[in-house]
């Protein structure tokens, strides 16, 4: 077993494949979502549901560390919470998976199509979608070894991309914008975005086996795939209040009632700054936020599928995982043009009882109810820090729904 971990993939790999999985396309909508409280609160919120996603994260992988190594959401629910919570898990991960896959085909098919417009050649959306997915599904297919290197590829490209944006912005930084931000109150939305921002625990089973169980290593690539994103996301809204205005035909207030936020953002900076190669670098940065977020959350979907269907065939997953996985999702973009909005508000809202109330649960039972042994792994804090996730979880779905 030593020996195993020792040869473990690099801790590098394990926090970009979080990283690309937490940092979406979603970053870009994230100063228009949070202007309404002002920088200030803006940064308060996500630093909780920093503080918040994260320690859900570590529960998962306390849950998923007590079964063997290949289980996933399904496998932990019917050790822990029986026939009902194997239930609710298949709907809330199938609604989740489902509606982010379909998001970021979408996605990713607008942007094959609009890169062809510009040599003059005109593809249906259909078949932009198909494309996106016959070549990054395919990569996916593969395995998780060569997502991981197509990842950190993609990974760098964006670092750079999203470094050249940001000392572009900050060079007309202008403080005195920050200050006449009104703050209001919280919405749904926002809370919608800022979970979304953060959710990334169904990718825990997939790294436990990549990493053979390598517990150190995991709760590292949790804590430093999460803390860069934060850091980003505090980056990005700063500089973008600093130019932007909250109020005017360009200001981030009327962003908020657009149907385009992200593309108003993006000519809200070119009208600002008067650089118009700023709209191009966030034009590639976009494209790279939906694929990273899409080879991250297949291999999520696929390990689901194939621990829940047992369709593991000699320790590889069967073809038919990827039939499973890809068509329903291919089928609701086709004939749901609005696919990409909805999918993410959708995997937002189910995002708490997936990555936060199942997990805490499990651990519950796990820990207090079953008690046959001990855990691999254990969070610290004991019954007050759990009964405090899952007391705040409970309240941020009632929340959501009833603002919804």
């Amino acid at each position: 077993m030593s020996n195993r971990i020792n040869n473990t993939p690099s801790l590098f790999g394990g926090i970009l494949l979080v990283v690309g999985n937490v940092i979406g396309a979603g970053i870009l909508a994230l100063p228009v979502a949070t202007a309404q409280l002002g920088l200030p609160c803006a940064m308060g919120i996500l630093f909780l549901f920093w503080l918040l996603m994260t320690l859900g994260a570590y529960y998962f992988l306390e849950a998923n560390l007590a079964l063997p190594s290949g289980a996933n959401l399904i496998s932990m629910s019917r050790i822990a919470l029986g026939k009902w919570g194997v239930g609710v898990a298949w709907v809330c991960n199938l609604l989740v998976m489902y509606s982010l896959i379909s998001a970021y085909i979408s996605g990713g098919g607008d942007l094959i199509k609009t890169n062809f417009q510009y040599i003059g050649v005109t593809l249906p959306t259909w078949a932009a979608s198909i494309s996106f997915l016959a070549v990054f599904g395919f990569i996916v297919s593969l395995g998780i070894h060569i997502t991981d290197h197509t990842n950190r590829l993609l990974m760098i490209a964006k670092a750079v991309i999203f470094a050249t944006a940001v000392i572009g912005i900050t060079a007309h930084f202008n403080s005195n914008i920050i200050s006449i931000v009104p703050q209001k109150s919280v919405s749904a939305t926002l809370l919608i975005i800022v979970i979304t921002s953060f959710g990334f625990a169904t990718l825990i089973p997939s790294l436990r086996s990549y990493y053979h169980s390598d517990v150190i290593k995991i709760k590292k690539i949790i804590f430093w795939g999460t803390l860069i994103p934060l850091l980003c996301y505090v980056l990005w809204i700063t500089v973008v209040f600093s130019v932007v205005p909250y109020e005017g035909q360009f200001g981030l207030a009327q962003m908020a009632t657009s149907n385009h936020p992200v593309s108003d953002l993006q000519s809200a900076l070119s009208e600002s700054l008067h650089i118009p190669w700023i709209t191009q670098a966030t034009n590639f940065f976009s494209a790279i936020c939906i694929i990273t977020s899409f080879l991250a959350n297949s291999i999520s979907l696929t390990d689901f599928l194939a621990d829940g269907l047992a369709l593991y065939k000699n320790q590889k997953k069967s073809p038919w995982v990827y039939v499973i996985a890809y068509l329903p999702a291919m089928g609701a973009v086709l004939f749901y043009p609005k696919a990409f909005l909805a999918g993410l508000s959708i995997a937002g809202t189910l995002a708490i009882i997936q990555v936060l109330i199942l997990p805490g649960m499990i651990v519950w039972f796990l820990r207090y109810t079953k008690k046959k042994q001990p855990l691999p792994y254990s969070v610290s804090g004991g019954k007050p820090l759990l009964w405090l996730l899952l007391a705040i979880s409970f309240v941020l779905l009632f929340f959501t729904l009833l603002k919804s």
